[in-house]
């Protein structure tokens, strides 16, 4: 008896792989069938990325924690799944020769002190950065998902819209890591080379224009804004600005055209065209209307305004919805101040 007890011992160890212990050499899992990550699984489970556990399920919607996802991230490059076999593990925690191996590629922001703790869908994207030798932030590595199209977001394909901190399943780590494989991606893990953080100039894209207070004001992204400037095909392209006062200026044809000054804080838009004319003023109305103004009637306005012989530099007031909006007429075109009318 005590002969038998000694096999299925040595056994079940052999199945532990990745701190998941595995009962199910065909794969067939009972949870996995009809779930949207069912192909990703099987890839995973098939090429030794992932394991299941031994009543038979996969767990597809359990957060995966920061030891797993290292484990399948580590495992499914040929290289470092090389130096973890041939890295002793000489404590008594499984995951101990994947972080050895970590260090070594100077993959950031782990710990084995949160190896057991569910880890943030920012903190996987920051380490599958890492395996490409980036060393970006929390933005950048984001992009750098969105650019290389193994991410869509959690709500949308936007900064905001990735749910930093929210938890990262089993099957959404899984299906991550297959991307890597599909577009190869995973031929090779390559050390960092940065000690210090990299900004990566993509992740503007994905980010709003402004980060407005909620419930005041609907940001477009930039993408949205620049969209809305491709199709009018009159030459416009689209700059962030330094300037934390200048949320972005429009330029035709390397000439400015329009600059938008933004304060989120009270709730304030200014808009400095360079150019009086309808074309310029139709574009700001474009964008305005982007913001979620209604501003249908803003060329006609400022039009018959200008028109009616009203003293250059004179401001005038009027209303649009929930926004006092004043208008300044200079010489260098136009000046729209946005606020927000105050509630008595």
């Amino acid at each position: 008896m005590k002969r038998v007890f000694a096999v299925v011992i040595i056994i079940l160890s052999l199945s532990i792989v990745n701190g998941v212990a595995s009962a199910n050499p065909d794969f067939n899992f009972s949870d996995i069938e009809n779930h949207w990550g069912k192909e990703a699984i099987q890839w995973a489970l098939e090429n030794g990325v992932a394991n299941g556990y031994p009543d038979g399920t996969f767990l597809p919607n359990k957060p995966v924690s920061e030891a797993e996802f290292l484990a399948m991230l580590l495992n499914a490059f040929p290289n470092t799944k090389l130096e973890i076999e041939n890295t002793p593990n000489n404590g008594s925690i499984w995951y101990e020769n994947y972080y050895t191996v970590a260090r070594k590629y100077r993959v950031k922001h782990i710990n084995e002190a949160n190896a057991d703790k569910p880890i943030s869908r920012v903190l996987a994207a920051l380490m599958i950065a890492n395996s490409a030798g980036k060393n970006y932030n929390r933005d950048g590595a984001v992009a750098f998902l969105y650019e290389n199209d193994l991410s869509n977001g959690r709500t949308s394909k936007t900064l905001r819209g990735f749910d930093y901190e929210g938890y990262l399943t089993r099957a959404e780590a899984v299906t991550f890591i297959k991307l890597l494989n599909d577009k190869k991606m995973n031929e090779r893990f390559l050390i960092t080379q940065s000690f210090n953080t990299e900004i990566n100039p993509r992740a503007v894209i994905y980010q709003p224009i402004i980060m407005p207070k909620p419930g005041v004001i609907q940001a477009p992204t930039y993408t949205e804004i620049q969209a809305l400037l491709e199709k009018k095909q009159n030459g416009y392209t689209l700059f962030p600005d330094d300037n934390p006062r200048v949320a972005f200026i429009v330029r035709q044809n390397g000439s400015v055209r329009v600059s938008f000054n933004i304060n989120p804080n009270f709730s304030e838009i200014s808009v400095l065209a360079h150019g009086a004319d309808d074309e310029t003023h139709q574009l700001i109305q474009d964008i305005l209307q982007l913001y979620g103004f209604e501003v249908s009637n803003l060329k006609r306005d400022i039009t018959n305004k200008n028109n009616s012989g009203k003293n250059a530099g004179i401001p005038e007031k009027f209303t649009y919805g929930n926004y006092e909006a004043t208008i300044w007429f200079q010489a260098m075109g136009v000046i729209i101040d946005m606020k927000k009318k105050e509630v008595n």
